[in-house]
Parts: C-alpha cells; sequence; structure tokens
C-alpha cells in the first residue's frame, strides 16, 4: 500500500453556522444498491439514542439516509454511533453533538468546525469525513468513515512499548498524514496516541489521524467564514491535552507545523519507552513541566536494561525543544530524521533488551535447529521402539 498517496480535497458545500439549517450530504459517487424503503414515520429524538445504547430498540434511522445500529463509545463533546449508509452499505461512524445544557452549543459548533477542517482533508492516513447534518428535532451529526482496529493508546496499554521497528512504521505514517494536513492549512493541535488509530487489514497495518475537533485553520480568517461567537473559538484554539500540548499552545501563542511536530515528539518518546515526558499531578504541573522542566533522556524514561539508537535521542530532543526555531522547521524534516534511522537497527528481544536484528534473528534459527534435530532423534529411537509411541 502507498501510504504517501493524496488524493485531492472533496470540498463540502458550505453550510450555515446554524446547525439545524445545515442539510445532509453524501458525497458517495456511485449508489451499488437502491434506496432503501424505511418506516420512518418522525425524526429521531435523543430518547431514541438512549433507547439505542440501552439495547432496547435495534436501530435508529436518520433522512432515510442512514441508519444507527450500535452506541461505540463517549467523547467529551459527543457521542459516537456505528451505522451505514442505506444508499449503499457502506459502514460509517457517527459523532452527534452531546446536549449538555452548559456547553451545547460548544459541542455542536466544534462538530461544524471538525466537518469545515475535514472538508479540507483526504489523504490515506487521515480518517475521511463525509458528511454533516442536522434533524429538525436538534440531533446535529458529523458522518465519517468507520475504522477497524484500535488507537495507539489501546496498543500501547497492551505492550506497554513498541520496539524501533514498528514504531518507524507508524511514526511514518503519521508524518504523512500530517504532512497533507500542514499542505491545506491546518495544524492538528491534538495529536495523542487516542488520535491515531491503527488498522489493520491484509496488507498490513495502516494508521488514520482521527479528531480534527480542535484543529487550527492557518493563514484563514475562521471567523470570516462563519460568525462564531468569541468565547467558542477561544475554547476551540486552546483545547488540547496537557502531555502533548507544546508551549506555545499552552501560552495561547500562535500555532504552526511546528506544534504538531512537538507533540509527535512526545508521541515518539512514549511509543518508544512507554512513558511521556512530561507529567505531573495537575493541568498546571504539567504545563510547567513543558514550559520550564528538563528535557529528560530516553534512557532516563525507558525500562532498566533497554538501550536504544543515539540518533533517536536527538530526534526526541530536537523536536520537544521549547523554543519553536530550536524544532525541526517542519513534519518533512523530522520525517526525513526518521527515515535516516534503519528500520532493523534495533528490534526487541527477550527480557526487554533490545538487540541487533541479525543476531536475533541467528538466534532464531539456531534454536528451529536444535529442535528439528530433536525430533528427528526421537523419531529414529521410536522406529528403533526404544521410545513409546
Amino acid at each position: 500500500m502507498n501510504m504517501q498517496q493524496s488524493f485531492p480535497p472533496r470540498p463540502l458545500p458550505s453550510e450555515s453556522c446554524d446547525a439545524d439549517v445545515v442539510m445532509p450530504r453524501d458525497f458517495e459517487e456511485e449508489t451499488t444498491q437502491p434506496l432503501v424503503a424505511v418506516q420512518a414515520s418522525r425524526e429521531p429524538t435523543r430518547a431514541d439514542l438512549d433507547q439505542l445504547e440501552a439495547g432496547e430498540i435495534c436501530r435508529v434511522y436518520i433522512e432515510e439516509r442512514y441508519v444507527l445500529h450500535e452506541h461505540l463509545g463517549s467523547g467529551g463533546m459527543s457521542e459516537v454511533y456505528g451505522g451505514e449508509n442505506l444508499r449503499n452499505g457502506r459502514a460509517l461512524a457517527f459523532k452527534i453533538a452531546s446536549d449538555s445544557e452548559d456547553a451545547q452549543d460548544l459541542n455542536r459548533a466544534m462538530l461544524i468546525h471538525e466537518a469545515r477542517i475535514g472538508a479540507r482533508l483526504r489523504h490515506p492516513n487521515l480518517v475521511d469525513i463525509i458528511d454533516l447534518g442536522a434533524t429538525r428535532s436538534g440531533l446535529t451529526y458529523l458522518v465519517m468513515e468507520r475504522l477497524q482496529g484500535e488507537d495507539l493508546a489501546g496498543l500501547l496499554e497492551r505492550r506497554g512499548r513498541l520496539p524501533w521497528v514498528e514504531v518507524r512504521e507508524i511514526m511514518l505514517q503519521i508524518c504523512a498524514g500530517l504532512k497533507a494536513m500542514h499542505a491545506a492549512g491546518v495544524i492538528h493541535c491534538d495529536l495523542k496516541p487516542e488520535n491515531c488509530f491503527c488498522v489493520t487489514g491484509e496488507e498490513g497495518r495502516q494508521i488514520k489521524l482521527i479528531d480534527f475537533g480542535v484543529a487550527a485553520l492557518v493563514g484563514t480568517d475562521v471567523e470570516s467564514d462563519c460568525s462564531w461567537d468569541t468565547s467558542i473559538l477561544e475554547t476551540i484554539s486552546s483545547s488540547g491535552t496537557p502531555a502533548y500540548m507544546s508551549p506555545e499552545q499552552i501560552l495561547g501563542d500562535e500555532v504552526d507545523a511546528r506544534s504538531d511536530v512537538y507533540a509527535l515528539g512526545v508521541i515518539l518518546c512514549e511509543l518508544l519507552t512507554g512513558a511521556v515526558p512530561f507529567s505531573g499531578s495537575t493541568r498546571h504541573a504539567v504545563f510547567q513541566a513543558h514550559l520550564h522542566g528538563a528535557r529528560p533522556s530516553l534512557t532516563s524514561l525507558a525500562p532498566t536494561g533497554l538501550d536504544l539508537d543515539s540518533r533517536l535521542e536527538a530526534v526526541i530532543a530536537r523536536a520537544i525543544a521549547v523554543d519553536p526555531d530550536d524544532r525541526f522547521a517542519d513534519i518533512g524534516a523530522l520525517e526525513a530524521a526518521l527515515e535516516a534511522i534503519p528500520a532493523r537497527s534495533l528490534t526487541r528481544a527477550s527480557g526487554g533488551v533490545e538487540v541487533p536484528a541479525s543476531c536475533e534473528s541467528q538466534s532464531r534459527m539456531a534454536r528451529v535447529r536444535e529442535l528439528i534435530t530433536r525430533r528427528r532423534q526421537q523419531d529414529s529411537l521410536r522406529r528403533a521402539r526404544l521410545l513409546p509411541s
């Protein structure tokens, strides 16, 4: 699979800021099945979604266009459901804005913001945003391709840390997705393992970046696009996850591609060692570590006995520099530095120590040959009736 392949953007039709009048759209160019007739006598309500989550009903229809089958999870701003397009049967995921009284407008605004960001993007390493709409009953929804697999956070939870041969593959795919975003004038602003999704298929692992809800547009006046409330704009621009936020994002300064470079440096460190470089008991403490704390070495974060290539230490140190001018100038420069470190230079062996791949391969082959020899000897003894069959 060519992970570097890019596609031209597919713009969403312009939508009003009032999500209640946003009309649903479908970008599927080919219909493989006729429109399925559905019995939908009324608009779906929040109560219907609650019943679906509780298992009291098995499906909810939206606009005779989509059907929801199951509740997949909850986020800070939305609920996520699994379903499909009734026209072509494509499996889809649906984000529906939460309706909490204190943040209802913000939740809807961030969903619309994510749709507008997604309209600029199309790349194999970015989740495909397909549709945005609202029902007359007040449900604002975002439609995306449905991904099967797990995010990097889940992968790290299962395995603790990953060998360089895997980390390199993952990082280069993330870089490819980010290069496409930056070329479109979009800064992700919330890179973290939870937003890097691993799709596993016949052609291997594919990484897709997800969740563009707090992404920033560079060189674009967002306010001219829509009369957002000022507080909503400020909330979107200042949002992020403390452990991965760049110093300039923490301070509320202007962000650019180097802000995503910073977050990616933190992720690289976590993938290799199982730990983030900056932590604290409170959000403020984490921020202070980013702004004023010493940059920890990989050795100090890695498990005892783990030996990592010194070039990785240098890459991370540069990526997470406090001053953006001291970091890699863009994602392409970081990508080149990662590509320069061979995939098989280090690989994980038993006991958590990394050794050259050639040594590990030779050791594995020796064990296989020993096992084959032992079995042949046992077979010979059985044939001679010296061992029980």
